[in-house]
């Protein structure tokens, strides 16, 4: 699944890259940060790593929204000693979470400070595995959800640099059990501007 995954995140990223350099102004960006998941849900695993790439595009110069997309994939892996099994269990979660929606820009269309907000669709996968020795069992689900983000970003000569708040919300099936796929979202952004 992790293979799958790191090529989706790749054909993902280059349909982006594409579709947004063909139209007038957008911003493709690196996320790098950490999405806190509901601890009553993912227990160790409530604080993941997270990696990704977002980008949006406006067809024309004076268009008041942008179009967003993303991809962020987050992870996290814990060990802890169970004391009715008397054996170190290995346990490994992760989330990807592929976005569509709208962004709107909020300072002037020269600035290079621009606060934005935005929010849309999120097709949320989320998968927890746990090994005991050679005894290894998971359970993967994907489901549709929502997002809104904020943000600010810098642009200086094209290149962006910037902070990111992201909220998410979908609700997977894991070995039987309603779980929250989706979390808040804090990073930062790194970036080109067009």
């Amino acid at each position: 699944m992790k293979k799958l995954s790191f090529f989706l995140f790749v054909l993902f990223s280059f349909s982006m890259i594409t579709t947004a350099a063909a139209s007038a102004s957008g911003n493709i960006n690196g996320f790098v940060g950490v999405k806190n998941l509901e601890s009553d849900d993912w227990g160790l695993l409530d604080e993941h790593i997270e990696l990704g790439v977002m980008a949006d595009f406006a067809p024309a110069v004076d268009f008041p929204i942008n179009f967003a997309f993303g991809i962020l994939t987050s992870g996290d892996e814990e060990t802890y000693y169970d004391t009715v099994l008397g054996d170190y269990i290995e346990v490994d979660g992760s989330t990807a979470e592929f976005s569509f929606g709208i962004r709107k820009y909020l300072g002037p269309r020269n600035s290079s400070f621009q606060p934005y907000i935005g929010g849309g669709l999120a097709l949320i996968y989320a998968e927890r595995e746990e090994v005991n020795g050679f005894l290894t069992i998971s359970d993967d689900d994907t489901s549709g959800g929502v997002w809104i983000d904020a943000g600010l970003m810098w642009t200086i000569n094209h290149f962006n640099v910037g902070l990111a708040a992201r909220y998410s919300d979908a609700e997977v099936t894991l070995f039987g059990v309603d779980t929250e796929a989706g979390g808040e979202h804090l990073g930062l952004l790194v970036g080109y501007h067009w």
